[in-house]
């Protein structure tokens, strides 16, 4: 079992001091670092390790991103069911007064983009949370980019029938 040295700096007038940083798994780890390293702020951290270490996971954030990516589930299926029913805007169509490939696309985009770009949200979200980085906002930015994908493939459905 190793034994965990406390962190004890050099005395001031020493142009560098020593740490020791005791971490399960990782053996004992020592740095030297100037004094204007230490100023900087990063200090803290063992030479290796990235600032998502050193993080402190914010609570709220992470329950608001899990509430938000929840609804946001739910809001993507709601919007590729709705883009499902596009396709009753054909009603009126004959052969000559609509453009069937038009219309088409904008019933698949309609239908399957709310569901790419909810997966990517949480995909991203996730990542963010794991890093401990806010993540809130991603979900909140899917909601806004699929009303927009969804409405745009509407008016494409709309340009596609000539009543």
């Amino acid at each position: 079992m190793a034994m965990i040295t406390p962190i004890t700096p050099n005395p001031v007038n020493t142009p560098a001091m020593t740490q020791v940083w005791p971490v399960a798994g990782w053996g004992s780890y020592s740095r030297t670092m100037s004094t204007e390293q230490s100023a900087v702020g990063d200090s803290s951290l063992p030479a290796g390790t990235s600032g998502a270490a050193a993080r402190t996971r914010r609570t709220w954030d992470l329950v608001l991103s899990i509430v938000l990516l929840v609804v946001l589930v739910g809001f993507g299926a709601i919007a590729a069911f709705a883009g499902a029913f596009l396709a009753f805007a054909s009603d009126p169509c004959t052969a000559q007064t609509c453009d069937y490939d038009l219309l088409n696309a904008g019933v698949l985009t309609a239908m399957l983009s709310p569901v790419v770009i909810a997966l990517i949200a949480i995909i991203v979200t996730v990542l963010l949370l794991v890093r401990r980085r806010l993540a809130f906002w991603v979900p909140l930015a899917a909601y806004a980019l699929i009303t927009a994908v969804w409405v745009t493939a509407a008016i494409v459905v709309s340009s596609a029938v000539e009543v």
